[in-house]
């Protein structure tokens, strides 16, 4: 495979070649509900080769978080995404976990944990780390800045906020403690939330 620390990670320019292949992996993907696909089997519902996939995206951990980004545009164009609504922390908080109950959101969020998880070779990508951290942390640091914290401050607590919401899924996923894990979530609401 392809050295993917010698090239930026980016997403194709809308309308190429790699744009529409990454339309058809998203389609894939939604259609198949299930993340563990090998690139050549991505390839295969993408009407392409393997190698193909690799020019564009270097490899499959680059493909798979091209196609989380794909999603999050789709969520924004159907009108769908919490980041673009909630005015507060507490509500982006309160918006993010729904939208991680939400079972039509599941391809989404077992992208999101095995790209994020410390095990995974896809973490030693760090160009493709800084994207996704900027897509996740931009909006809670925006507000943070809007509800009086200093930008370094505000970029602090999104990082931990973030940190716990995806902790707190695995959680979910390992328990099963809907009540317990929602109290967690709750907690995390009042510490963003201003004294009244």
């Amino acid at each position: 495979m392809a050295d993917a620390s010698s090239r930026p990670f980016e997403l194709p320019a809308p309308g190429s070649a790699g744009d529409l292949l990454l339309d058809r992996a998203t389609d894939y993907f939604e259609r198949a509900d299930d993340i563990r696909a090998s690139l050549r089997t991505i390839a295969e519902e993408a009407g392409t080769s393997h190698r193909m996939l690799q020019y564009h995206f270097v490899s499959r951990e680059r493909l798979l978080g091209a196609v989380m980004l794909r999603l999050r545009e789709r969520q924004i164009a159907a009108g769908d995404d919490y980041r673009m609504t909630a005015s507060t922390r507490a509500e982006y908080l309160t918006k993010s976990w729904a939208s991680y109950l939400h079972p039509g959101n599941r391809v989404y969020l077992d992208l999101m944990i095995a790209l994020t998880n410390p095990m995974s070779d896809a973490v030693e990508d760090e160009s493709l780390m800084l994207v996704l951290r900027q897509s996740w942390n931009s909006s809670l640091v925006e507000l943070g800045i809007a509800e009086g914290l200093t930008p370094l401050q505000a970029e602090r607590e999104a990082r931990v906020l973030r940190a716990a919401l995806r902790g707190l899924h695995h959680d979910l996923h390992v328990s099963r403690d809907v009540e317990g894990v929602n109290a967690a979530v709750s907690v995390l609401v009042e510490w963003v939330t201003p004294e009244r």
